[in-house]
C-alpha cells in the first residue's frame, strides 16, 4: 500500500512537472510571425491560442484585429485574425505585455499591434514587481522569452525585465523569491516594479520541445558549417563526395567547379541536405554538347549544343 501511495505520488510530480501552459507574452508593435490562418472570423484572444495549440501543435498564436474598407458593404469593417506558427524572433523595441492590447490597428496608425501567446511552457506568470537584490544580481541580454526560460531551466524563478532594450529583453534566474509583486503588468510607470515574475517547477523543461530541438540544430549546423570552413583554404568549401557521408570530403570552388557549380552538388560536410544540397552539375544538362559548358561565377553557361538543340543566351533549347 505504502509503496503504491508513493508511486502515486511520484506520478502527479512527473505530470506536474511535463504540464505545458499557455503563457500570454504582451503587445508586440508589429506581427512578428504566424504561417497559419486559423480563421478570419471573430474569436478572443485565448480561442485563437486554444486553436493553434489544438489544431496545429504550434508554438505561437498571435491574434490582431484591423480596420478595412469592405467594397460589399460599402463602409469600413473590423477584420480579426488568428496566427499559428513556430518562430517569433527577437523582442522588438515597443513590447509591452499589458494584460489589454490595443483592440484595432488601424489603416493610418504607422504600426500594427499583435498579442502573442507562447503555447508550450512550463513557466506560469506571477505578475510585475521590483527585485530586492538588484544590485548584486546578473542579468543576461536575450533575443526572447524563451531564451530566458531555457536558462532557467533548473531555477524556480525566471525574471524579465520589461525596460525597453534596442532588441531583445534582460533574464535573471532565481531560486529563491527575491521579488515584490507590485501588480498583474498594467501600470505605465516601468521604473518602479520593471520585472516580469515568472514560476515553475525547477528541473522541468522550461523552453518548449520544438524551440530546445530547433535551437539545438540551429546550433550544430552552426558549429558544422565552421568546422567545414576550417578545413578547407579561404575561398573553398568543403564538399561531401557522396549523399549524406560526412566521412571523404573535397575542397571545391563552387564558383567555378563544373560539377558543383554554385552549390555542393551532395552538399556541405557537416551540415543537412536540406541546407546545403545544390544540384547544379552543369555537364549532366540536356542538350549540352561535350565539353561545350563552363561553370563561371557559380552559374553553368553553355557555349556548344547537341544536334537538335539551339545555343541561345548561354543555353541549350531543343528545337521542336
Amino acid at each position: 500500500m505504502t509503496s503504491s501511495l508513493a508511486y502515486l505520488g511520484l506520478l502527479v510530480i512527473l505530470l506536474t512537472l511535463s504540464q505545458a501552459n499557455i503563457l500570454r507574452l504582451g503587445c508586440y508593435p508589429s506581427r512578428p510571425g504566424g504561417d497559419v490562418l486559423l480563421t478570419n472570423d471573430f474569436m478572443s484572444v485565448e480561442d485563437c491560442a486554444a486553436g493553434c495549440s489544438r489544431t496545429y501543435k504550434a508554438l505561437y498564436a498571435l491574434a490582431y484585429q484591423y480596420e478595412y474598407w469592405n467594397a460589399e458593404l460599402q463602409q469600413s469593417d473590423i477584420r480579426s485574425v488568428c496566427l499559428c506558427g513556430d518562430t517569433l524572433g527577437p523582442t522588438l523595441p515597443g513590447w509591452t505585455y499589458l494584460n489589454g492590447c490595443p483592440a484595432i490597428n488601424y489603416p493610418w496608425e504607422p504600426e500594427s499591434v499583435t498579442e502573442v501567446w507562447l503555447l508550450q511552457t512550463t513557466f506560469t506568470r506571477l505578475g510585475c514587481g521590483g527585485i530586492s537584490d538588484y544590485e548584486e544580481r546578473s542579468f543576461t541580454e536575450v533575443d526572447e522569452f524563451e531564451n530566458c526560460f531555457a536558462q532557467c531551466r533548473d531555477s524556480e524563478y525566471a525574471y524579465v525585465d520589461r525596460l525597453t532594450l534596442e532588441v531583445g529583453l534582460r533574464c535573471s534566474c532565481s531560486n529563491e523569491p527575491v521579488h515584490s509583486i507590485i501588480d498583474n503588468c498594467q501600470g505605465a510607470d516601468l521604473q518602479g516594479f520593471n520585472w516580469m515574475i515568472f514560476q515553475h517547477p525547477p528541473g522541468s523543461s522550461g523552453a518548449p520541445s520544438a524551440w530546445v530541438k530547433r535551437q539545438l540544430k540551429e546550433r550544430l549546423e552552426k558549429e558544422a558549417g565552421l568546422r567545414a570552413m576550417a578545413v578547407c583554404p579561404q575561398g573553398l568549401t568543403a564538399c561531401r563526395t557522396s549523399p549524406g557521408d560526412d566521412s571523404s570530403f573535397e575542397c571545391l570552388d563552387t564558383q567555378s567547379e563544373l560539377e558543383s557549380c554554385g552549390g555542393c552538388i551532395h552538399g556541405v560536410l557537416g551540415q543537412s541536405d536540406d541546407m546545403s544540397k545544390a544540384d547544379m552539375d552543369c555537364s549532366s544538362i540536356s542538350g549540352v554538347a561535350p565539353d561545350g559548358v563552363t561553370c563561371l561565377s557559380g552559374q553553368c553557361l553553355a557555349f556548344a549544343c547537341e544536334e537538335g538543340y539551339n545555343l541561345k543566351s548561354n543555353q541549350c533549347l531543343h528545337v521542336g
